[in-house]
């Protein structure tokens, strides 16, 4: 008899376990599907913050190293920015183990609707996760600074708000692009203290984890058209616990199509904890005139714009956007090219005139070539 009630209890507990592995395997498979992004608990190791992303059954790893700070935020809001234009028009579910910001969540729905109105197409977007509730606290201002027009422009007309510039490794410039980055370092340093900011650096694989992976692109490409206002807000979401205002220096310009950074969408990234500026609403010529005003010596000693920095060259003096930095600036004031310290100028007028004739593309480049027709007439 004894021997029967031991088979009996065995059985009994043979079964409740395999009805609970069960359950747990299937709610794994269910998370784990091809239409689930799992944003994991972030865990931070001194001045290292990590995030693991099982991104529709492949684990990720995103990881931000940083110096200047010592107090990084293990909130996971900055960590669900990366994906949000991707759930948007994929329509894949976010699952979150962490609670996020409720202002937060209420902001990503204008998100949404942001790209409706871009693409006139209705999107959902499905975040399942805990709420937590906090009331905003004013801290500091933080902007990122690359030495670029926009950045000038940013940390010249908030200087009174901004008390730190914030640089990244690996968006613009790679860390094995080492002589690049180190003058670009130089830049960023030396800019700060003379403008008396502190400076944080962080090294981070953000864009390379996402586009390594199969993110929503609509055969653009994702970095610009995407993700390069979402990786810059992750990472200074991690500072949030010292910095609750961020500037952001973007091109301002608002376009038809949808783009990673806009003079109307950044903002609703925001949350209690990290509220997001971006009041860029000039263009690019206007800001050149702004900040040569404002401190040319600093400016024509910094000045950084080019991106394709063929050998590692600071600026290349030849591309289409070095060109159309020069130009602008030769307009104003042809005297200001000899302090011009970052370009090779040889002849401005054959500059000019080539840049006049050459045929772009691209409707960017059409437009800004536009704009500097039009500032010669007037």
């Amino acid at each position: 008899m004894k021997s029967i009630k031991k088979i009996l209890i065995f059985i009994f507990i043979f079964i409740i376990l395999f009805i609970l592995y069960n359950r747990r395997y299937k709610i794994q498979v269910e998370n784990f599907s091809n239409k689930n992004i799992i944003i994991f608990n972030p865990t931070i190791d001194k001045d290292i913050i990590k995030c693991k992303v099982n991104f529709k059954g492949k684990l990720i790893t995103l990881k931000n190293e940083y110096e200047g700070i010592n107090d990084i935020y293990d909130g996971v809001e900055g960590f669900l920015c990366l994906f949000i234009p991707h759930a948007i028009l994929s329509g894949d579910t976010i699952i979150l183990k962490k609670p996020i910001c409720r202002k937060f969540l209420n902001n990503l729905k204008n998100v949404k609707k942001y790209y409706e109105s871009k693409l006139n197409k209705k999107f959902t977007l499905n975040i399942q996760c805990e709420l937590y509730d906090k009331k905003y606290e004013k801290k500091k201002g933080i902007s990122t600074f690359t030495g670029g027009v926009d950045s000038f422009y940013t940390i010249l007309k908030e200087n009174k708000n901004i008390s730190t510039v914030f640089y990244c490794i690996n968006y613009d410039i790679k860390e094995t692009q080492k002589n690049l980055l180190e003058k670009q370092l130089k830049t960023v340093k030396d800019v700060a203290q003379k403008l008396k900011k502190n400076v944080i650096i962080c090294k981070t694989n953000q864009k390379q984890v996402l586009e390594s992976i199969k993110y929503e692109n609509m055969g653009y490409g994702i970095w610009g058209y995407l993700i390069h206002g979402v990786c810059i807000f992750s990472n200074v979401y991690n500072l949030s616990n010292e910095y609750s205002d961020f500037y952001f220096p973007s091109a301002g310009v608002e376009i038809n199509s949808i783009w990673g950074s806009s003079l109307y969408l950044d903002k609703y990234y925001s949350s209690e904890n990290l509220n997001i500026v971006n009041e860029d609403s000039i263009g690019r010529n206007d800001k050149l005139k702004y900040i040569i005003k404002k401190n040319k010596n600093i400016v024509f000693k910094y000045l950084k714009v080019c991106w394709k920095n063929p050998n590692q060259e600071y600026n290349c003096s030849k591309c289409e956007k070095c060109l159309r930095t020069i130009i602008p600036i030769g307009i104003m004031d042809k005297k200001n090219l000899k302090k011009l310290e970052t370009f090779k100028i040889d002849n401005f007028d054959e500059i000019l005139n080539n840049y006049l004739n050459m045929k772009f593309k691209q409707k960017t480049d059409i437009d800004f070539q536009k704009e500097i027709r039009l500032m010669i007439k007037n």
